[in-house]
């Protein structure tokens, strides 16, 4: 693979080390294969082989497994159409920030996500807007976390966003 990654049989062989490993319950090594196999193939034909990149990589309990997922994410919003499948990849990618606590980097792909009007559900979109309001809190960014804050009353109130918006002033 390494010698000729352009050869026609390289992706089956990969796509064989890649189930391989799965069952020998290596996780990180398969998630690289599968990356792998994405950075061939950038677009929607290749997307499964990023998200299962991504899954495996989530999978560690591993910081810089759970970045490298993160990251992988984010690298498949920006290349990747404005659709359904692109917008699940980053709220995984958001969530696997928030999991290790990288709280500006979360909100960099949630606004990412916010400036393509994704999510179109209008409930999703209030609950990221909440929790990247939640993140930018973290960061003492109370002027953002207003904003974010604002938006989200905008499609519903009740208290609780209330409260928040209130104590965030």
């Amino acid at each position: 693979l390494q010698k000729y990654p352009q050869s026609k049989q390289a992706s089956d062989i990969s796509m064989r080390l890649a189930i391989t490993l799965d069952k020998l319950k290596e996780r990180p090594a398969s998630a690289k294969i599968y990356r792998s196999l994405w950075e061939a193939s950038p677009n929607a034909a290749g997307r499964e082989h990023g998200l299962q990149a991504a899954i495996r990589f989530a999978e560690s309990s591993k910081r810089e497994d759970i970045a490298a997922g993160a990251e992988l994410a984010q690298e498949m919003v920006e290349r990747l159409p404005n659709d359904a499948f692109s917008t699940a990849i980053a709220l995984r990618g958001f969530e696997q920030w928030n999991r290790i606590s990288e709280w500006a980097k979360a909100n960099v792909i949630a606004n990412k996500l916010l400036a393509k009007n994704q999510p179109s559900d209008a409930e999703e979109r209030r609950a990221l807007l909440r929790q990247v309001a939640e993140n930018y809190a973290r960061q003492n960014q109370h002027a953002n976390a207003v904003a974010n804050l604002q938006q989200s009353r905008a499609i519903r109130v009740d208290q609780e966003a209330h409260y928040q918006h209130i104590s965030r002033m």
